[in-house]
């Protein structure tokens, strides 16, 4: 499991790569800290880049996570998934 940094953005941003490795050792006394180990943002959303790097990460599902306009953001993705015919599950909450 893996977190993306910077939200949309972070899919495309070079400085912000690699993603996070999310590994058990690494979160479980995460409900302890405040804030987000993976920041957030607002903008930067580029759909193709955005799907180009689920594409390249060769990922199979995309949790997202945010308010209205990151789940219209997320219905533009899950979109261009279909459109390029990927194989890739998206849940947003």
């Amino acid at each position: 499991v893996s977190g993306i940094r910077n939200g949309y953005r972070g899919f495309y941003t070079e400085s912000l790569r690699p993603f996070v490795d999310l590994e058990f050792r690494r979160v479980e006394q995460i409900h302890r800290e405040g804030g987000s180990i993976l920041h957030t943002s607002r903008g930067g959303f580029d759909c193709e880049k955005i799907v180009d790097a689920v594409e390249e990460e060769a990922i199979n599902q995309l949790y997202i996570v945010g308010g209205d306009g990151t789940i219209r953001g997320a219905s533009k993705i899950f979109d261009e998934i279909q459109k390029r015919g990927l194989r890739t599950a998206i849940i947003v909450i």
